[in-house]
């Protein structure tokens, strides 16, 4: 009888469905901690010292659980960041022939940036062309310079890839514009017109 109750469990134990592995990532404990902070924080209320070292984590290294939301979270700050510095630049930016690599974001970033808490703005891509001929900015100018965000879809999407600026931009303003089939002169006379892009 007893061998019998041996072999009844071990069978189960050996039947049984192995536990999926949790994946906790490598990042230090501390680097965890701060972007459960960065994460949890409004970003008005964020500190901007947390603030800069957090853009400094590479989202990749921590637990599952936290990557999408500290990706989200790191657009929404260097969107503001790119408009902020935009303001000092001024109209005319001056755009060197490796400007930047812009981040190569995909279908599962597009949760974050149709999240109107983080303040994005979708756009349309004929309008980002007519923009880019009235300021001489290419995609990836606008890329580097303001806050566009180009999400590339799996092969076959309908559209393939989708455009979002951060609803501060001046350059979201003249792509509007376009998008509602106003003149270069009457976005000059919304204040929009003097963007440029010299290279």
């Amino acid at each position: 009888m007893k061998n019998l109750l041996l072999i009844l469990l071990l069978a189960s134990v050996a039947g049984a469905a192995p536990k999926a592995a949790v994946d906790n990532g490598t990042a230090e404990v501390d680097t965890i901690k701060l972007a459960d902070i960065a994460i949890k924080t409004p970003t008005a209320e964020l500190d901007p010292t947390l603030a800069g070292a957090f853009l400094k984590v590479d989202t990749s290294t921590l637990p599952a659980r936290q990557r999408a939301a500290a990706r989200g979270k790191q657009m929404e700050l260097r969107a503001l960041i790119k408009v902020a510095e935009g303001k000092k630049k001024g109209g005319i930016r001056q755009v060197g022939p490796d400007e930047c690599a812009p981040p190569k974001l995909t279908k599962d970033d597009l949760k974050w940036l149709l999240n109107p808490m983080l303040g994005f703005v979708e756009a349309q891509e004929w309008a980002i062309g007519e923009a880019g001929t009235q300021t001489e900015c290419t995609e990836q100018d606008m890329q580097c310079q303001f806050s566009l965000h180009v999400v590339n879809l799996p092969k076959g999407s309908k559209p393939p890839r989708r455009f979002f600026f951060q609803e501060r931009d001046p350059m979201l303003v003249i792509v509007q514009m376009k998008e509602k089939n106003m003149s270069a002169k009457q976005t000059q006379f919304f204040g929009a017109g003097f963007l440029k892009c010299q290279h």
